[in-house]
C-alpha cells in the first residue's frame, strides 16, 4: 500500500467536496480503521482459524465495535485464507425458536432463494449441499461461520449448529464457529451448564475472548492517525479524512494522532463552520464507543 506521501495529488475545491460529502465514508459509515485491538483480535482468530478449532466468542459491551470488528475480520480471513468458506449470520430474536427458522435465517444470510413450503429436512440439505459446492469451487474443506450477537441464539440453535458441525464432519469438511456479543453470553453459557449441555459448551463457547475497543490513549493516537494518513476520499488521492473536513486547519499544522496528549483523555472539540457545512468531532476514548466526524446538515 502506499503511503501517504505517495498518493495523488488532487485539487478539490470547497464546492467540489461539498458535492461529495453525502458520498464520504465517514458520513455513510463505510469504512473501517484497523485499530490495534483489531488487529489483536484478528490475531486470536486467525490462530483458531488456522488449527481449526470449532468454536470460540468475544464479548463486550454495546457500543465497542464488536460488528465492526466481525465485518474486519471477515475480509482479513478472506483476504488470508482463500479456500475456507465464510458466512456471517446476524443473530436476531425470533419468534419462533424452531429449527427450521434458524436454517432459514442461515440459507437467507447466503443469499439463497428459498421456497416459502420448504421443509426442515429439505433446507438443512440446501444448506448442506450450498457449503460443499461452494468448498468444492475453492479446493477447500473448513467453514468458518461468524455470528454476530450470538448472545440471542438459544439452546436450539446452538444444538441446530451441533447437527450442522456433525454433518459437515461426515463429509470431511472442518467447522469453526466465531461468536461477537455482549456479555450476556455468559448467561447464556451458565444456563447451558445447568442443563447439562456440557457438549454444546465445549463445541462452541469455550474459549471466551473480551473485547476491550479502544482500550487508551495509546490505542486513539493510533487511530486518529489513521484519519490523518490512512484513511482517504476519494481513494488513492492525498485527500486524508482529516483534510477533508478540516483543511483550513490542516494547512496550519493542526493534525488529530496528537490531541490525546494535548488535550487529556477526554476530548470534546467545538464545532467548526466552513463552506462545506458543520462538522464536530466527538471523541470519547475508553471503552466506550468512538463516534468522529458526526457531520450536520449544510448551514448558512
Amino acid at each position: 500500500m502506499a503511503t501517504y506521501n505517495q498518493l495523488r495529488h488532487v485539487e478539490l475545491s470547497a464546492e467540489a467536496r461539498a458535492s461529495m460529502l453525502s458520498r464520504h465514508p465517514i458520513v455513510a459509515k463505510d469504512y473501517t480503521v484497523l485499530t490495534p485491538m483489531i488487529k489483536a483480535t484478528y490475531g486470536l482468530v486467525r490462530e483458531r482459524v488456522w488449527t481449526r478449532r470449532t468454536g470460540s466468542f468475544l464479548y463486550a459491551r454495546p457500543r465497542t465495535g464488536k460488528t465492526r470488528c466481525a465485518m474486519a475480520i471477515r475480509r482479513l480471513l478472506a483476504t488470508e485464507f482463500q479456500d475456507i468458506h465464510i458466512m456471517f449470520l446476524s443473530a436476531d430474536k425470533r419468534g419462533s425458536t424452531s429449527d427450521l427458522g434458524f436454517v432459514l435465517d442461515l440459507l437467507s444470510s447466503e443469499e439463497l432463494v428459498i421456497n416459502k413450503r420448504i421443509s426442515y429436512r429439505e433446507a438443512l440439505l440446501k444448506l448442506l449441499t450450498h457449503i460443499e459446492t461452494n468448498l468444492a469451487s475453492r479446493a477447500g474443506n473448513h467453514l468458518v461461520l461468524l455470528v454476530d450477537e450470538l448472545q440471542l441464539l438459544c439452546e436450539a440453535d446452538f444444538r441446530l449448529l451441533l447437527v450442522i458441525h456433525n454433518r459437515l464432519e461426515q463429509k470431511k469438511i472442518a467447522m469453526t464457529t466465531l461468536g461477537f456479543s455482549q456479555p450476556e453470553i455468559l448467561h447464556v453459557r451458565t444456563a447451558l451448564a445447568t442443563s447439562h449441555s456440557f457438549n454444546l459448551i465445549a463445541r462452541f463457547l469455550s474459549e471466551p475472548i473480551v473485547f476491550d475497543g479502544c482500550a487508551g490513549r495509546a490505542d486513539l493516537e493510533v487511530i486518529l492517525e489513521a484519519y490523518d494518513t490512512e484513511k482517504c476520499y476519494p481513494e488513492d488521492t492525498d485527500w486524508a479524512y482529516t483534510r477533508f473536513f478540516y483543511l483550513k486547519h490542516i494547512r496550519q499544522g493542526f493534525v488529530l494522532e496528537g490531541m490525546p496528549k494535548r488535550s487529556g483523555p477526554r476530548l470534546r472539540r467545538p464545532p467548526i463552520r466552513s463552506r462545506t457545512g458543520l462538522f464536530q468531532w466527538n471523541i470519547l476514548p475508553g471503552p466506550s464507543s468512538i463516534s468522529c466526524l458526526q457531520a450536520a446538515r449544510r448551514t448558512q
